[in-house]
C-alpha cells in the first residue's frame, strides 16, 4: 500500500506541475493520501498517548496510592468523572488534553515560593547555605524520580511531546497531513515510546519519600486546572512564610506544620482568634480541594480563598521587603 501511495503522490505532483504551467489552480475535493497517512499516524498517537497515561497512572499509584484521583482532581474534573459510567482511576487521565499529559512528569515545581527563594538566595553566605538551596529549586517529577534511572532530561520529553501534539492536531482536525508530517511523527514516537516503556519497567526502582508525597499530589492538581494551580501557589507562599514566622519564636519545633505554627504564633500573641479562624477556614478549604471528591467546589470559591490567603499574608506581615525580586 505504501508503494501505491508513493506512486499516487508522484502522479499528483506531476499533475499539479502541469496545471500550474497553464496559470490555473487545482482544487482538492478529497485528499486520499492525507487520509491514508492520517489513519496510519492515528495508531502511533493512540499508542504513545496511552503509554504516557499508563506511566502516569502507575507512578501516582506507587507514590500516592489507589486514591490518587481523589487527591488531585479539582471540582470540574471530578464532576465529569462522577457523571461517567466508568469511574476507575484511569478515567481522570482521559479528561486531560494530550499536550498537558506530559506536564505530570515534566512541569517544574517547588515547595518554596519564588519570593522566598529570592530571599534565601540573598541570605546565603556559605557553601552549605548554597547546597541547602538545591532542594528548593523548581524541579519536575521526572528530574526528581526518573532522570537518574534513565539518563534523560525532562526537556527531551517535553520538546518532543509538544511537537508531536502539533501533528496530532492536524489529524484530529482533518488538516492536510503530508508524508513529511507522517515521517516526523514516526521519528518522534520512535524516540519517546522506548523511553516511556523503560520508565514503566523501572517504576519499582522509583522512591518518593513520604514527606514529598503531598507535594507530588499538589503538583498533579496544578496540571489539571490553572485556577487550582493559582490556589496551590498562593497556599505554598502562605504556608512557607507562616512556618518560618513561627520558627522565629519556637526554632526547636521541627518539622513545623501549619497547626504547630499557629499554636506557636498564638503563644507569641502574634495572631488573634479571628485570624486563626480565617487560617483554619482556608486550610480546611485547601484539604477539601486537594483530597475531598465529595465537595462541589466552584471557581468562585477558589478565587475567594486565594483572596483570603493574600489578606492573611498581609495581616501577618509575611511579605518581608528583602524577599521581593529586583
Amino acid at each position: 500500500m505504501d508503494k501505491a501511495a508513493n506512486n499516487l503522490s508522484r502522479l499528483l505532483k506531476a499533475v499539479r506541475t502541469v496545471v500550474s504551467k497553464t496559470n490555473a489552480q487545482t482544487e482538492t475535493l478529497w485528499d486520499g493520501i492525507s487520509y491514508y497517512l492520517s489513519q496510519k499516524a492515528y495508531t502511533l498517537f493512540y499508542t504513545i498517548e496511552n503509554t504516557m497515561r499508563k506511566l502516569i497512572a502507575n507512578f501516582m499509584l506507587i507514590t500516592v496510592g489507589k486514591q490518587w484521583v481523589d487527591e488531585t482532581a479539582p471540582a470540574e474534573v471530578q464532576d465529569a468523572i462522577n457523571k461517567s459510567k466508568r469511574k476507575d482511576y484511569v478515567n481522570i487521565l482521559h479528561t486531560v488534553d494530550f499536550i498537558h499529559l506530559a506536564d505530570f512528569l515534566t512541569k517544574p515545581y517547588s515547595k518554596t515560593p519564588t519570593r522566598d527563594l529570592y530571599a534565601r538566595i540573598r541570605a546565603a553566605k556559605t557553601p552549605e547555605d548554597i547546597r541547602a538551596l538545591s532542594s528548593d529549586l523548581p524541579m519536575s517529577n521526572w528530574q526528581r524520580y526518573f532522570a537518574a534511572l534513565l539518563k534523560c532530561e525532562d526537556g527531551f520529553i517535553q520538546k518532543r511531546w509538544a511537537e508531536l501534539y502539533e501533528y496530532r492536531c492536524k489529524v484530529a482536525h482533518n488538516a492536510i497531513f503530508t508524508r513529511s508530517d507522517y515521517d516526523r511523527t514516526c521519528t518522534l514516537t520512535a524516540e519517546l515510546q522506548p523511553l516511556l516503556e523503560e520508565a514503566l519497567r523501572k517504576l519499582p526502582q522509583v522512591t518518593v519519600p513520604p514527606g514529598e508525597r503531598e507535594t507530588v499530589v499538589e503538583s498533579a492538581a496544578t496540571t489539571l486546572s490553572a485556577l487550582v494551580g493559582d490556589f496551590i501557589s498562593a497556599w505554598r507562599l502562605f504556608e512557607g512564610r507562616l512556618l518560618r514566622k513561627a520558627e522565629e519564636f519556637e526554632p526547636r519545633v521541627k518539622p513545623m506544620s501549619v497547626p504547630l505554627a499557629l499554636a506557636a504564633l498564638r503563644r507569641a500573641k502574634i495572631v488573634d482568634e479571628t485570624l486563626i479562624n480565617h487560617i483554619g477556614a482556608v486550610s480546611h478549604f485547601r484539604n477539601n480541594l486537594v483530597h475531598n471528591t465529595d465537595m462541589n467546589i466552584s471557581e468562585d470559591d477558589i478565587r475567594s480563598n486565594i483572596t483570603l490567603i493574600l489578606r492573611i499574608i498581609e495581616a501577618l506581615q509575611l511579605f518581608p521587603k528583602d524577599s521581593e525580586p529586583s
